[in-house]
């Protein structure tokens, strides 16, 4: 068995696309199993595996994590790089308390305008409210293995990596942060704001599918409740809705947009208003844009405040 498994998703290639693959073979720990999972078998991609033992290639996300024999396991497309010693540490600080889940700190570069966006999760292990701030990428999540084996991965989906994140959360009671640990994520200001009107369609269906995977398991408590309209809100009344209301090209009616976002939010995550979570200390300290946009919601100054974002953004 290795102690570790990473995945790493080759469909989603950059400039440097072996950038990830090779910041992995130089991990200062050896005991690492790699695969790469590709829909295309190029040559150079063929010639890693062969020189190196622990390298091989699938093409089915969900058939590797049924074949995977690291100890923990964690999830990155290939536009990520991690330091020499990152794996080394996590596996360590997993180690510590036999932990499900240990969060490292994460950089998302954009490589376009040269802007660094740093996600630290410090104190995650006393406080998991804080999981909501989470940025949802797999890469910067270590997993036990056992604990997230039979948990599917939506790969045509765009949100695939929240509905695993929010799965794998009924299963893991323990979680770690890993101190002075980081990796990073690059990507272009495109690819970081893209985003088209499907993709409101799609998050829904993935944050419905998560209230029913945690009242399946019977997990759906009045924590989860918070924990999934807060993720809700974030996401789909914050996140999506700004990105769609800068993106004039959509044409569409912005107040019709809100108005269904809203009232999809009022049937099926109706603990959004009054939200402890939301309304928290930590939220407005760490996410302040999520806790004013909270505020301003319940008032109905949905326009208003994202009239402001987009003023307060160009600046």
């Amino acid at each position: 068995m290795y102690k570790i498994s990473v995945i790493i998703m080759m469909n989603k290639l950059t400039k440097d696309k072996f950038k990830t693959l090779n910041s992995v073979i130089n991990q200062t720990l050896k005991d690492i199993e790699i695969i790469c999972v590709s829909d295309v078998l190029e040559k150079d991609l063929i010639e890693y595996s062969e020189k190196y033992d622990n390298i091989n290639i699938q093409k089915d996300i969900n058939k590797t994590l049924n074949m995977i024999t690291g100890e923990y396991t964690v999830i990155a497309n290939s536009n990520v790089f991690f330091e020499k010693t990152w794996a080394q540490k996590v596996y360590d600080y997993a180690k510590i308390d036999n932990e499900d889940i240990i969060v490292c700190d994460l950089d998302i570069e954009d490589y376009q305008e040269n802007k660094i966006k740093s996600y630290t999760f410090e104190n995650i292990e006393k406080d998991r409210d804080r999981i909501v701030t989470l940025n949802w990428n797999t890469c910067n999540l270590l997993f036990k293995t056992e604990k997230i084996r039979n948990i599917k991965l939506k790969s045509n989906n765009k949100y695939n990596e929240l509905l695993f994140i929010l799965t794998a959360l009924t299963e893991c009671e323990k979680i770690g942060y890993a101190q002075d640990v980081k990796c990073y994520l690059y990507a272009k200001k495109s690819d970081l704001s893209d985003i088209e009107f499907k993709n409101i369609e799609e998050l829904k269906d993935v944050l419905k599918e998560a209230k029913e995977i945690y009242k399946t398991k019977n997990k759906y408590n009045e924590k989860a409740k918070n924990r999934l309209s807060a993720v809700a809100f974030s996401k789909l009344g914050v996140e999506t809705l700004v990105k769609v209301n800068d993106k004039h090209e959509l044409n569409i009616d912005s107040k019709e947009v809100i108005k269904e976002i809203i009232n999809y939010l009022d049937i099926n995550f109706f603990e959004w208003r009054n939200n402890p979570i939301l309304k928290s200390t930590f939220m407005k300290k760490e996410n302040s844009y999520i806790w004013y946009a909270h505020k301003m919601y319940r008032y109905g100054y949905i326009e208003l405040y994202l009239k402001m974002y987009k003023l307060i953004n160009k600046k």
